[in-house]
């Protein structure tokens, strides 16, 4: 809702001819580019702390996905999973050793010779 109300300022200040909107607008626009600025400086500061978090988070999911097996409630944490080693062609968060027994098929090539090696589907 907000960018509606910016860019409604912005037309009405150049369709009126408003100096004070079209400052108003400009003003705003101004503050948006320093707060990114800002927090692209906070996140480059911080990016270790962003990192190990990341780290600690996929090493729980990759252990909740192996108790899904045990609990299938848990199939919204597999599906994340699956997708992420998916789109980036990965394999949990070190390696297939993350996983108890064979890794999922998400971890392996799309062969179906690879595929010998994996899990079958839950």
């Amino acid at each position: 809702k907000q960018w509606y109300q910016r860019r409604v300022r912005g037309c009405c200040g150049t369709l009126l001819q408003s100096n004070n909107l079209l400052m108003l607008y400009f003003m705003l626009l101004v503050l948006l580019v320093f707060g990114q600025i800002g927090c692209g400086i906070w996140a480059y500061f911080i990016r270790q702390k962003i990192s190990s978090d990341l780290q600690t988070g996929l090493d729980n999911a990759v252990v909740e996905y192996n108790n899904t097996k045990s609990n299938p409630e848990m199939t919204r944490v597999k599906e994340a999973v699956d997708s992420l080693q998916t789109m980036f062609q990965c394999c949990g968060s070190n390696g297939r050793a993350d996983y108890t027994g064979n890794p999922p098929r998400s971890c392996c090539p799309i062969t179906e010779d690879d595929l010998a090696h994996c899990a079958p589907d839950l």
